[in-house]
């Protein structure tokens, strides 16, 4: 009996040794705070100053592909019945736009990876990558859907608008997303998760792919709950 406590004893302590060295896996989410917004890339709406921004930097992202450099960006969701509002702003040298439609993850591009459904992989219903250039080759911000169920990325692209300013650092965008346009995305589900991931592009070639959460952009297992809060 005494072996059999003091065993146990071991393996408590033991554990709890491992947990303070290595920590747990930390739980992630995105907290969506209710608010509105005009969408003209300023991100300068009282709603903005209330959301909670997760940053996307050396500490918060790993990169997949390439070199962080000296890319730094930040972003933030707000909801409004069934308007999702995404706000991204970029520490960003070069400012590289030189695609259109489906390639314009190829330059600097923001990827926003939905789960409304429970989907397990790509084309399962409810599954979706936004892809949202701040330029283009037409000078103008860019919008693509890949990777969801058949038919499905056509509805969803129009249900998004986007807007772009430079900054004295880099670049921001608003994109307005009606949810109506997207399978499982209104009413939105309490299981309902998303990921962000970003392309950057320098002018010397160089391209680098970031993800916020996780090892792999499009893995299912690595998007975090949408929290919505009033």
């Amino acid at each position: 009996m005494k072996r059999t406590i003091t065993l146990l004893l071991f393996l408590i302590i033991t554990t709890g040794l491992v947990i303070s060295l290595f920590g747990e896996k930390e739980k992630k989410s995105i907290v969506v705070m209710t608010g509105k917004i005009k969408m003209d890339g300023l991100l300068n709406d009282a709603a903005w100053s209330k959301a909670v921004w997760y940053n996307i930097d050396d500490k918060n992202g790993t990169v997949e592909e390439g070199e962080l450099r000296s890319y730094r960006a930040k972003f933030a969701f707000l909801k409004n019945k069934n308007i999702l509002y995404f706000g991204y702003e970029a520490t960003d040298k070069e400012l590289i736009g030189d695609q259109s439609e489906d390639e314009i993850w190829q330059d600097d591009c923001v990827e926003l990876w939905f789960n409304f459904k429970k989907a397990e992989y790509e084309e399962d219903p409810g599954y979706y990558q936004v892809g949202l250039a701040p330029t283009t080759s037409s000078k103008k911000p860019g919008i693509w859907i890949w990777r969801t169920e058949y038919d499905k990325d056509v509805l969803a692209k129009k249900s998004i608008k986007l807007a772009m300013k430079k900054t004295k650092k880099g670049w921001a965008i608003e994109a307005v997303i009606d949810l109506k346009g997207f399978v499982g995305g209104h009413p939105i589900s309490k299981n309902a998760t998303a990921n962000v991931s970003v392309v950057n592009m320098d002018s010397d070639g160089e391209r680098s792919h970031i993800t916020w959460n996780g090892d792999t952009h499009y893995d299912t297992t690595y998007f975090v709950p949408l929290v919505i809060k009033k």
